[in-house]
């Protein structure tokens, strides 16, 4: 299956072709889209050691077992618990206490 890079056309109200889109865009010739492989330098969790390649970063989450996830957060928005105090703390305390 073929994965291809669509854009939204806000003229035409449509999705078009990334090849269209450089068309538009004033490019001269067609250029591949390239993702690098380089990267600001990270500690790794695992092992404590820096990587600034991505290949090499994700080699090391393999040979441990690691998974990589992203940073989107598919939940709900965390939310601060709400605390239920008691309206009188003095029977709370007293029954505590055995003295009731």
């Amino acid at each position: 299956m073929a994965r291809y890079t669509l854009y939204w056309d806000k003229e035409q109200q449509k999705m078009i072709s990334a090849e269209e889109w450089a068309d538009k865009q004033g490019a001269k010739t067609p250029a591949h889209m390239v993702i690098q492989d380089s990267m600001n330098p990270v500690v790794h969790p695992a092992n404590g050691k820096f990587y600034d390649s991505k290949s090499a970063f994700r080699a090391e989450n393999k040979a441990h077992g690691l998974i990589e996830v992203g940073n989107e957060w598919a939940g709900k928005p965390w939310k601060e618990p709400e605390l239920h105090e008691p309206k009188d703390l003095k029977p709370t305390l007293a029954e505590l206490m055995g003295k009731h």
